[in-house]
């Protein structure tokens, strides 16, 4: 692909709408592949783009025929009113890719022609455990799985709903697709979509799976995690989209960064491709502010959940169901469930979220016999439950002083499981990576990247148990 003949033609169409390219250009960015970076100094809050509405891709458009293209217009199966956004784009993107004239197509043209690193291809492109992405995907963190598993089954189900429409579509000349087309097409919209309302009526709403378009020139924007240091995206009357610069003077050559949203690093690999380290130590928006910017986030539900079923764990599992904080279906084993017992480096101190709290609290409790509930909350279980209760309900802000102290120690537990198993998962990557990179793999960039998106997240739990156990050891509060 010529990129900078892409760019000019996007940027020819685009203006053609009578949108606006103001000073910038899309050029290499170094471990991220291309972004966009400006060609002369701005100020604060700068229109950087105005895309028009009629350059967007999105089921209104699709309805009425061809967006962003240079082809001419051509309407759509009659199944793209049955599918929502991201069923219909990802569909239309593997017709428009498997046209004669998608050469010509502008925006299909600037999209990537592979996701190799992405973990959904290790699963999707060759299941047998000798694979490369097999080896790849077992490497991860437990919780880094489960999160990919959800988003293989976003996919499967989005391809199956898919396959029946384009069955039942009567409209002939229908270009039949294959799972890997689709998977082309689904990544594309999954990592560049834009919220983006439909609703003329309310241009503030957006609802996930519906309101989504495709966006060029504004999607070649990367992820940053620094919020103050984000370009924003705003919505105008007529339904045009606007890039603004950050509310901070830029430098030429700076690059234009978004912030998608507020991802793990797991959620990040899985839903895009990529991870981005974090530092040890946060460092805070500014003077005062509590949000950091670059705190890292782990999920520990695996090792919460094995030690409530360890210890007599079915009256508390049923009442922690009942107040809302247990999150798995036992029912379903193949539904991936979360109950958001996460561990964060930031905001400092370093510290459990409010869901685990409730949780350990209650694993240090007994339930009372039935002799006991007959005394009432005289007894020491009862009187303990009672306490939860009401700490659960925000009467008071823990069980007692002994129950929270027995509460840090099993953090302190659970920290040193996630150091321990850590450790042994980098170690096992060195492993991998010493196998995988040699040989015709030695010169393929996607799989040194994807190792190393694999070693952030691995690093992250290490770096973020450390910080809470520093948080256990001085005494901190836990929330």
């Amino acid at each position: 692909m010529n990129h900078d003949s892409v760019w000019h033609a996007l940027v020819a169409h685009v203006k053609s709408l009578n949108g606006y390219i103001g000073s910038i250009e899309y050029k290499d960015a170094p471990g991220a592949g291309r972004g966009l970076f400006l060609t002369q100094d701005i100020q604060p809050c700068t229109r950087l783009v105005s895309i028009p509405r009629q350059a967007l891709i999105n089921t209104k458009s699709l309805r009425v025929g061809g967006a962003a293209s240079t082809s001419p217009n051509k309407k759509g199966p009659k199944s793209y009113s049955k599918l929502n956004s991201t069923q219909a784009l990802s569909l239309h993107l593997c017709l428009t890719q498997q046209r004669n004239d998608a050469v010509s197509d502008t925006y299909t043209a600037s999209l990537p022609r592979s996701f190799d690193e992405h973990p959904l291809v290790w699963l999707e492109r060759d299941s047998s455990p000798s694979s490369t992405g097999a080896k790849l995907f077992e490497s991860l963190p437990i919780s880094a799985k489960k999160v990919i598993r959800e988003v293989q089954k976003r996919f499967l189900d989005d391809w199956e709903v898919v396959q029946t429409s384009l069955a039942a579509d009567s409209r002939g000349g229908t270009t039949p697709i294959d799972s890997h087309d689709f998977l082309w097409g689904w990544l594309c919209v999954n990592t560049r979509c834009i919220h983006y309302s439909l609703n003329s009526a309310d241009s503030t709403r957006s609802i996930k799976d519906i309101d989504l378009t495709l966006c060029p020139i504004i999607d070649f924007a990367n992820h940053t995690i620094d919020e103050v240091g984000s370009s924003q995206v705003t919505r105008n009357d007529d339904g045009s989209l606007d890039l603004t610069s950050p509310n901070t003077d830029l430098r030429q050559g700076q690059e234009i960064f978004l912030r998608y949203s507020s991802h793990s690093n797991a959620v990040l690999l899985a839903e895009y491709g990529f991870a981005i380290p974090r530092s040890k130590k946060p460092s805070k928006v500014s003077e005062g502010d509590d949000d950091a910017v670059d705190g890292g986030e782990i999920n520990v539900d695996d090792l919460i959940k094995a030690l409530l079923e360890h210890k007599d764990g079915l009256w508390r599992k049923e009442m922690l169901e009942s107040r809302g904080y247990w999150g798995f279906d036992d029912q379903d084993p193949d539904h991936v469930a979360h109950s958001d017992w996460t561990l964060h480096s930031a905001p400092a101190p370093a510290h459990p979220s409010y869901r685990i709290l409730p949780a350990l609290r209650l694993l240090h409790l007994s339930q009372p016999t039935p002799e006991e509930a007959t005394l009432g909350p005289w007894t020491d279980a009862a009187a303990g439950i009672a306490s939860w209760e009401a700490m659960v309900i925000g009467g008071q802000e823990m069980v007692s002083s002994e129950n929270e102290l027995a509460v840090r120690g099993t953090l302190r537990e659970v920290c040193e499981q996630v150091m321990h198993r850590s450790q042994s998962g980098l170690e096992e990557l060195d492993r991998l990576r010493n196998s995988l990179l040699v040989g015709p793999l030695a010169s393929v960039g996607w799989a040194a990247r994807a190792i190393s998106c694999i070693g952030v997240l691995w690093k992250e739990e290490q770096e973020v148990a450390s910080a809470l156990l520093e948080t256990i050891d001085c005494g901190d509060p836990l929330y």
